[in-house]
């Protein structure tokens, strides 16, 4: 029988969307024997304390779970320190996590996904994570194949084991050494053609993300995310509510197939699934011309 992992849920101040995470998560049969790990942020400025305690209020009066244990900022953290003190606390006493944001709507098999696939995979040193996540894709594809092995980490909806995490180096390499290290930047290239332009952005401060530096050091391990051939989560913070997101579709998944429990694990590399997902992520001409002006480096 399969071991029911924690999941982990980082929340700030935004009650509606984390009561549609929660309801949605409720849907798989699995919650009643999930325990659930919150850790709600503290406010950034006096006129959030009230979305933020009312996130607070919401997580301490929801029934459904085997165990809910909410841990409140005093405060604000961000979340890239949020996301990566809590995780470092919990992965010393579980081998394995599952997590989410306040953004996220599961489907109802997410949790049979991410426990199936985080206990076939966790003694695969060429995987890194488990993506619940997969891209809208234009093309057909074919059927029969439930995941596959994609070198692009994705934080809408994963799970990692303590090894991994705990190896992770969290250091940045400079703008000059990046560019520098020809076979790296190819290497994150050939992973999904816009990193290169996201790390950049990343080292020279104009954004926060914690996840390109989780799929820098996947890179750099020549490690691989497994991710399903149908999503398993919809990101429903592209409304403007999002300290880090604006308004966006693009990025709606196909969901369809959200009953299914029993997977086919087997995975193959560079699979058309691979290859959809490659294109959909693939720089513009334009965009490759602004980065040869910018940067000197056509990716």
């Amino acid at each position: 029988m399969t071991v029911i992992l924690p999941v982990v849920l980082f929340v700030y101040n935004r009650p509606e969307h984390t009561r549609e995470t929660l309801e949605a998560l409720l849907k798989n049969p699995e919650a009643e024997r999930t325990d659930l790990w919150v850790f709600s942020d503290g406010p950034k400025t006096p006129e959030q304390e009230s979305k933020v305690t009312e996130v607070r209020r919401l997580i301490e009066l929801f029934k459904g779970f085997h165990h809910v244990e909410l841990v409140k900022r005093e405060k604000n953290f961000g979340l890239f320190n949020n996301i990566q003190k809590g995780l470092d606390r919990l992965f010393q006493e579980h081998e394995a996590l599952i997590v989410l944001e306040d953004d996220l709507r599961p489907t109802p098999n997410f949790l049979a996904y991410m426990n199936g696939a985080l206990a076939h995979y966790k003694d695969d040193q060429r995987v890194g994570s488990v993506c619940a996540y997969h891209y809208p894709a234009d093309d057909p594809l074919p059927d029969g194949q439930d995941v596959f092995l994609f070198r692009r980490f994705t934080c809408w909806g994963w799970g990692s084991w303590r090894d991994r995490w705990q190896s992770i180096d969290w250091a940045l390499p400079s703008k000059k050494e990046f560019l520098k290290n020809k076979k790296l930047l190819t290497t994150l290239s050939q992973a999904s053609n816009d990193l290169p332009e996201i790390l950049l952005d990343r080292i020279e401060g104009r954004n926060a993300s914690w996840s390109i530096v989780v799929g820098l050091d996947h890179v750099k391990k020549n490690q691989y995310c497994v991710h399903p051939t149908v999503s398993k989560v919809q990101n429903i913070g592209f409304d403007g509510s999002g300290t880090h997101s604006g308004t966006l579709t693009k990025h709606a998944a196909r969901q369809e197939n959200n009953s299914q429990r029993e997977f086919n694990w087997e995975a193959q590399v560079d699979s058309p699934w691979c290859r959809s997902a490659k294109k959909y992520f693939k720089n513009s001409l334009w965009r490759k011309a602004k980065n040869w002006l910018s940067v000197g480096r056509w990716f």
